[in-house]
Order: C-alpha cells, then structure tokens, then sequence
C-alpha cells in the first residue's frame, strides 16, 4: 500500500509552541499506519532539542547542508501517493526549498505566524508561485487576492497556540508557592540574539529602584529549554540583582498569579494578554507577533519599555502599573477589542487542511486503527 508522507521546516526557535501543536495536531489527526513519521528540519538547534522531547520517535535534524537536507527529503516522498511540504515562516532558505518542491510538485503548505500582511514583495511573490495554501495565526482582512495569489489557494486561519489553556488556566499565589501578601512582578526576558541578555541587564539596572524594593515580589522566567549558552548568558544577568527569584517552567503559572507581567518574549505576552493581566512590554526579537496583535486594534495601547527609555521614566511605569488601580483597569480594558478577534488554536482546521494533501481514511479505519 503506498503511504503519504510529509515534511516539516521551521525557521527558527520562536515558533516552537506553533511547531509542537502542529506536531501533535498531525499525529492525532492520523492515528493510523498510512502516514509516514514526519521529517523535520529546523535552522537551530535549540529546537531540535526541544522537538526531540516533545516527539521522539519522529526524525528531526537541523538544516545545514543544502544537498543533504533535500537527499532526506527524497528519500522520504519517493513512492508516496499524497505528500506535502509544511513551511513554517519564511526565509531564504524555504523560499529554496518551496520551489524545490513546486518542481517535483510536492504541495507546499505556508504556516504564516505573522500573517500574510507582513510578507514583503518577493515572499508575495513566491507565495503566488509556490503556496498550495496559506495558513495563519490571526484572521486575515483578505485573502491576499489583491497580491495576486490565485484563488484556489486562499487563506485559512489556524489561530494561535496554547490561547485556550491560558484564558481558562485558573490559580492562586499559593497554588504554586508564593505569598499573596505582597504584589508578584513576572519578567518573561528576551531572547533569541546574542545581545538580548545584555540588554535585559540594562533593563534591570533602569528598574532597579522599583524592582527591589521589600514590599514587592520579583521573580524571572528563564525561556522554556533555553540553551545552556543562553542560561549561562543569563545567569550572570540575575547574579548582578539578588533580589530576583528565578524560577523555571512555570512561565504560563506564574503569569496567571502576576500583579504585573513584564516580557520580552512573543508567547509571554500573548498569554498575558488571553488572562488580561497588566502587561509591559520589553524590546526583543521575538515580538513579532505580539507586534502585529498589538497593532490590529487602535484602542490597544500596551506601554513598552524601549532600550532608549530613561531610568526615572522605566521606574515611573512600573510604578503606576502596580500601584494605580485606574491605569491597570483601563490598560486591561483596552485588551477586549483584539481578544474578541482572537481564537484558540484549531487542530480541526489543520487536519481539514491537510487532508487535502495528505488524504482521507474513513472513520472506522481510523477507529480500528487506535
């Protein structure tokens, strides 16, 4: 019986809840023999790393010779009868590898976390050219008709990771540990570039004033299965401010029971966003995404603490946002026009989707087979 087959190529570590729930989405979407493991590749290894626990039995490597890669990916669609190329963000390396596949018309499935509006001219074009279908994290205004992407190969909207758990995740302080005599302070740091613990360092050195005094609770969110560079980097961070409590993988907990939630981090802050949370926003390179949602309705305002903003004006924000009940309500307020837009990541809408590419099998194969 030939099999389907597909492979998966991420862009890099920022989409790593976005990759592991279209992981889990494929494998329960398909819970029988006919569908061969997935293929992974990804540009870091950090990923690689965190995929290899999340899905073991599934080949994952990480993307460093051109010639190789595509030898895997041969090997793993020759013989298949339904196949499919999953591109998750786009780069220089998968517009090469989307047009790989157009040529041995393997179907090309473009997982935009950004949405389509923020493609620029030449992924436009390669959309058009190499896209079977377009999926997103948010709602589209169009479905990029106007950029000349055919019609046969529109947009769906896949919705975004791990939004359901956040908004019905339910805590106190002293669920998991922490008085609730004092306001808690949660700092979700940057990261991804080398140059985002240094710059996390002279955030804290602006709020120090405000961070360590006695009446307050402060306490650090190390990224989920940071590399060990990345830990060691920021370990000297935390070492120069005693006072912060760092406390690993309770990031989404420790959000929930937040006064105030401080992030540099994409994920971070969409979830503070889900449990309507007061929220600043630090700079990073992986904010994209919270950039755009930020973005999509005016009446949002999140106050953002910039690499340029003054001491006294960094310790003022923190300040009013934990002292002012006015300004935290008001800021929460502002959050319903862009929650309404939003939706929970769709493990139906991928499957459907997917289906069209990877085949069908009838609900009592698919029962026999669990």
């Amino acid at each position: 019986m030939k099999r389907s087959s597909y492979v998966l190529s991420v862009v890099n570590g920022s989409y790593r809840p976005l990759t592991i729930e279209v992981i889990r989405s494929l494998r329960e979407g398909y819970p029988y023999t006919g569908v061969d493991a997935i293929g992974v590749c990804v540009e870091d290894m950090d990923l690689v790393r965190t995929l290899v626990a999340e899905a073991p039995e599934e080949g994952i490597w990480a993307q460093r010779r051109y010639r190789s890669y595509v030898k895997k990916i041969s090997s793993m669609v020759t013989g298949t009868e339904h196949r499919a190329l999953i591109l998750i963000g786009l780069s220089e390396w998968h517009m090469v590898l989307g047009h790989w596949a157009r040529k041995r018309q393997i179907p090309v499935v473009i997982i935009a976390p950004h949405g389509c509006d923020q493609f620029n001219p030449r992924e436009i074009n390669f959309v058009a050219e190499c896209g079977d279908r377009i999926l997103t994290l948010l709602p589209e205004p169009s479905p990029l008709a106007q950029e000349g992407v055919p019609p046969p190969r529109g947009v769906n909207w896949l919705g975004l990771p791990g939004w359901e758990r956040a908004r019905k995740l339910k805590l106190a302080p002293r669920d998991i540990g922490f008085p609730a005599d004092k306001p808690l302070v949660v700092i979700h740091p940057p990261f991804g570039l080398k140059n985002e613990p240094k710059r996390f360092l002279d955030f804290l050195d602006r709020a120090q004033p405000e961070l360590e005094r006695s009446d307050r609770k402060v306490v650090v969110v190390p990224g989920e299965r940071w590399s060990k560079k990345m830990l060691s980097q920021y370990e000297k961070v935390f070492q120069k401010h005693p006072y912060l409590e760092v406390v690993p993988d309770l990031g989404l907990e420790l959000t929930r029971v937040s006064d105030l939630t401080i992030s540099g981090s994409n994920w971070c802050s969409i979830n503070a966003l889900a449990m309507k949370k007061p929220l600043l926003t630090l700079d990073g390179s992986d904010q994209g995404l919270w950039n755009v949602i930020a973005k999509r309705d005016g009446v949002v305002q999140i106050p953002h603490i910039s690499a340029t903003l003054p001491a006294t004006q960094t310790q003022d924000l923190i300040q009013k946002y934990l002292e002012d009940d006015l300004m935290r309500h008001t800021l929460v307020q502002s959050y319903e026009g862009v929650v309404k837009q939003l939706r929970p990541f769709s493990h139906h809408v991928l499957i459907e989707e997917m289906s069209g590419f990877l085949g069908r099998r009838s609900s009592g194969r698919r029962n026999r087979s669990r």
